[in-house]
């Protein structure tokens, strides 16, 4: 995810102020009624005609670029159906939510979907409209449509809204202010029922041999639809007990784990089932599906005491088995989700979250923050956690239709926007949510800033949770956090691409990880946090005693107007050492060392170059103007390190003590300035070292660990090269065993340390 001001993007200004004068335009005809009623033909050709139009343009270019807008918020009908009065689509006036009624419908379109779901819809008196639903599209891997021609559906709440070209329609943010109707519902006008629908007498085993043909054609959705008439087509004890199975496979398909562990809790509850072995087993999907790994072991163990013969169950449990040791104990084997994560596009990973040693509390005022509950040392594993919901994006990336794709979501109160999966993210959110309401808890008291949810949200009505989209879109807005696919990945392909040290801050995916977003921030954090596909691995960088408030960075100290973006994004503005430090010192200082900190670059451009310099009268003349450039540069610092870290000046030593072990051809190294200037860096970033010097025959010992720069391993594993050089092999070994500590800080496990390169 990349968040960005739109002030910085001229051309992304243009489209909010385009976009806040239609809103002014919009609001100024609130409550009156549109200039002329749609006419059905030319409404329904208009339609079929853009679609097709919209279709033929997407496939013939190479670009898909999808922009939306985060609209001003509204609230969810917090109300039964049956509280409400019936209205028409006469009865509908421009800008206005019609509270405390509904309107009946029937799609008389196929769907399109740009960055809603459309259709055209009719009412009983056959006057049509455009209807746009938001963050329905089906998250599964073979989404269904679900506004398919005849479709019958209620709006709860209608919303009748002017659209960009002038014309108005009905739209949808909420999920929950939709119902759709079942074929067999009885408040489907009967001019509605097609042929299959009228007659009355049509038996339960007719139905479900329908829901059948739909399971085998990986309509599920419809599946459903059929064996839920078919439970209501009187069936006989056992054809129920069939049914129930059968729908609550259908459910496991589309990720409705509560719906199929209510349908399976309620056939292992009759004890005159005969359907015990696959209720058992589609019980254990579920809860794995939950990730309520522990109950799930249960289930299957008695499943295979049952039942030794169910291969099937087997592998499940021993899968489940798998997951509730990582979720117990931490133990991963990180190399292989390494591997799974490099292979699988999107990288959800089939692993569980662990909470190590942390719990979430109240940090005074600002808000819950994470503790430890002992100590723990630097590189320990504080918790391990699965995205709740994970986006996956890739720069550059195509589509299953070969194209470029991009996503753009424009927030047009706060004047920023946001590339990446985002969009796609809040519709992942809001579609769990919705399909396995017991799941709310997770994330609906996570930090939603000023915004107050109307009385009733999450609650279930109707047999189904209230959800407000703006509620969880803000949420997501503070709480997600942007990722790369793999950081060690990542910083593999940047030594191979541009070199050491470089910084890169673009993260296309982008997820929520509903325990981390309780950690808050500090840019002198101690603890740090990597990503291997949908998991997110969090390290203490430090020795931390109990009771310890973990911190991670929410945007690095490199970033430009960081102060700012904390205000605009989170309402905070950052006091830690580091920032009170950067506003006491002048600018005149801050131009001063980045000034120096070029020169020095300069200096060590060439000698990395292959060539450019030989002899070691050369190594001489740049160990002599770096020391003079450095000398310099400590000279505009006055804090103690203790309290600071200063950045620019380790960046410095880092980067000399490295040229100095990795010089180009025909240059003569010098590993033992480059340990002197090594540990002179590692003191620079807090880092308390004791012994390490050479000649001194002194074990190389941290007594405190420092902040976690960025090259923290490319300095260790200068140090390591350099001791090997001069031939201190346990100084090496003691260097080596900090790298890897360093590396498992950074990529979150230390598994493929051997195969750095």
């Amino acid at each position: 995810m990349n968040t960005h001001q739109a002030q910085d993007f001229p051309q992304i200004v243009a489209h909010i102020e385009e976009q806040k004068r239609m809103l002014r335009n919009a609001q100024s005809r609130a409550g009156q009624r549109p200039a002329r009623k749609n006419r059905r033909e030319e409404t329904i050709l208009r339609f079929n005609f853009s679609r097709l139009s919209v279709h033929r343009h997407q496939f013939s270019g190479l670009l898909v670029s999808r922009t939306s807008f985060i609209p001003s918020p509204y609230a969810p009908c917090a109300q039964p159906l049956s509280d409400l009065s019936k209205i028409m689509i006469d009865d509908l006036v421009l800008e206005t939510h019609h509270r405390g009624t509904y309107l009946l419908v029937r799609v008389v379109t196929p769907q399109d979907w740009i960055t809603a779901v459309m259709a055209i819809v009719e009412d009983e008196r056959g006057e049509v409209l455009l209807l746009q639903l938001y963050h329905q599209v089906d998250t599964t891997p073979r989404p269904e449509d679900i506004l398919a021609p005849g479709t019958v559906l209620i709006i709860k709440d209608p919303y009748l809204k002017l659209t960009a070209d002038g014309g108005h329609g009905l739209r949808a943010d909420h999920v929950s202010d939709i119902v759709f109707l079942p074929a067999h519902d009885d408040r489907i006008p009967s001019c509605w029922r097609s042929d299959l629908q009228s007659p009355q007498d049509q038996s339960a085993s007719f139905w479900k041999a329908k829901g059948n043909d739909c399971f085998g054609q990986s309509r599920y959705r419809a599946a459903v639809e059929y064996y839920t008439r078919a439970l209501v087509s009187s069936p006989t004890t056992e054809e129920s007990h069939t049914i129930k199975l059968n729908r609550s496979l259908a459910f496991l398909k589309t990720n409705h784990f509560d719906a199929a562990l209510a349908d399976v809790e309620s056939l292992l509850s009759d004890t005159a089932t005969k359907a015990g072995e696959k209720a058992l087993f589609r019980k254990a999907q579920a809860l794995y599906g939950l990730q309520r790994f522990r109950e799930c072991c249960d289930v299957l163990t008695k499943l295979r005491v049952n039942y030794p013969n169910n291969t099937a169950a087997k592998a499940k449990l021993n899968a489940a088995v798998n997951r509730l040791a990582e979720q117990t104990t931490g133990k991963y084997h990180f190399k292989k989700l390494q591997a799974e994560a490099s292979q699988l596009r999107p990288p959800w990973l089939d692993h569980a979250t662990y909470i190590g040693p942390v719990e979430v509390r109240q940090s005074g005022c600002r808000g819950k923050g994470v503790f430890t509950t002992k100590a723990v040392k630097a590189g320990d594993l504080l918790f391990c956690e699965k995205a709740f919901v994970y986006a996956f994006s890739e720069d550059g990336a195509v589509n299953s239709a070969g194209r470029l794709d991009t996503s753009i979501l424009i927030d047009v109160n706060a004047n920023s926007f946001t590339t990446g999966a985002q969009p796609e993210l809040i519709t992942m959110l809001v579609q769990k949510l919705y399909r396995n309401p017991s799941l709310a808890s997770l994330v609906q008291n996570l930090h939603r800033g000023s915004y107050e949810p109307v009385q009733g949200t999450f609650g279930i009505i109707d047999g189904n949770p209230v959800l407000d989209t703006f509620l969880l879109t803000r949420i997501l807005l503070l709480n997600n956090f942007g990722c790369l696919l793999s950081d060690r990945a990542a910083a593999q392909a940047r030594r191979q691409l541009i070199g050491l040290h470089t910084s890169f801050h673009n993260f296309p995916s982008c997820g929520l990880w509903a325990f981390a977003s309780h950690i808050n921030h500090s840019c002198i954090s101690n603890a740090h946090r990597s990503f291997i596909g949908d998991m997110m691995i969090v390290r203490a960088t430090e020795d931390l005693p109990v009771n310890t408030e973990i911190t991670i960075q929410y945007l690095s100290h490199l970033t430009p107007q960081r102060q700012q973006k904390f205000v605009q994004n989170w309402a905070f503005a950052c006091d830690c050492a580091l920032c009170q430090d950067g506003d006491q010192t002048s600018d005149a200082v801050i131009a001063k060392r980045s000034r120096l900190a070029e020169s020095l670059q300069s200096v060590l451009r060439p000698l990395t170059r292959c060539g450019s310099y030989g002899g070691t009268g050369s190594i001489a003349n740049v160990i002599r103007k770096s020391s003079a450039l450095l000398a310099e540069l400590e000279g505009t610092y006055t804090k103690p390190v203790e309290e600071v870290p200063r950045i620019a000046l380790w960046g410095g030593y880092r980067d000399v003590a490295c040229a100095l072990t990795l010089p180009g051809q025909g240059i003569a190294p010098n590993p033992q300035k480059a340990v002197e200037l090594g540990l002179k860096a590692l003191q620079c970033l807090g880092f308390v070292i004791e012994g390490g010097s050479l000649g001194t025959n002194q074990d190389l010992v941290v007594k405190k660990w420092g902040f976690m720069g960025n090259g923290l391993l490319d300095c260790w594993m200068c140090l390591k090269n350099a001791y090997y050089k001069t031939g201190s092999h346990e100084l090496a070994l003691a260097a080596d065993g900090y790298a890897k500590v360093c590396y498992r800080i950074q990529f979150g496990e230390d598994e493929t340390f051997g195969e750095l390169d």
